[in-house]
């Protein structure tokens, strides 16, 4: 399998140098506290499973707070934060997982009025790479153009493959970004301000581990951002 080279800045575009997590002990704080909100989301949509027809909907319930749960483990163990693993012995089809990604965001799209578009070229190699993982961090992007974006714009999404890597792009029309603002989204519990949003409520967790997961999987993050022309993510899984 062929290692990725680190690729240095060109442009406006950013390639963020690895990822390097230290203990603390605010991460099992988090996750004590998201601890009993999730155990009772499952809880709830497990019976709600059994009460109504919309088993596709409650289906994604329980996946999302099941994905979440699974983060929470990850969280109270802060040494494993540090040696993530992944599981590549298995191929996946990309655009499998991508539908999945796209539909536990549709009722957040929905809601901001957003719409999301997916094109994914015939003929993508299939690649080694962890499904659930992989999910997470399309998931997590997908979110992130979501919640970054203006009502009525559109998020591009694209999967294309040569015979080096898999390349995905996630393509926004939101406020976008400047080079410091892109550095510090992807520092540990560092957030970014918008003028039209203001401070997002977060941790500031998310997109290093995204970043964490993607090394991991023999893959490299890229972002391109202007101030007013949205933001484009890229991502490149090697073969």
């Amino acid at each position: 399998m062929k290692q990725p080279k680190f690729q240095p800045p060109q442009n406006n575009i950013i390639a963020l140098p690895p990822t390097r997590f230290h203990s603390s002990d605010f991460l099992p704080a988090i996750a004590h506290e998201l601890k009993t909100p999730l155990s009772a989301i499952i809880a709830l949509a497990e019976e709600l499973r059994h009460n109504i027809d919309d088993n596709e909907l409650i289906g994604d319930i329980i996946s999302v707070a099941n994905d979440m749960n699974e983060l929470v483990y990850d969280l109270l163990d802060v040494s494993h934060i540090e040696d993530f693993t992944v599981d590549l012995s298995r191929k996946i089809a990309i655009e499998n997982v991508l539908k999945k990604a796209i539909r536990l965001n549709r009722d957040y799209a929905i809601k901001r009025g957003i719409l999301i578009e997916c094109e994914v070229e015939e003929n993508v190699s299939a690649i080694n790479l962890d499904e659930k993982r992989t999910k997470q961090i399309l998931t997590n992007l997908i979110s992130n153009s979501i919640k970054y974006s203006p009502a009525k714009t559109k998020i591009k999404i694209s999967a294309k493959s040569n015979d080096e890597f898999l390349e995905i792009t996630i393509a926004d029309q939101g406020f976008g970004m400047t080079k410091e603002q892109i550095q510090i989204a992807f520092q540990k519990y560092r957030t970014i301000s918008n003028p039209h949003f203001g401070k997002i409520d977060s941790f500031g967790l998310g997109l290093p581990i995204v970043k964490r997961l993607v090394e991991l999987q023999n893959g490299i993050i890229e972002v391109e951002s202007e101030m007013g022309k949205g933001t484009e993510v890229g991502l490149k899984f090697f073969y």
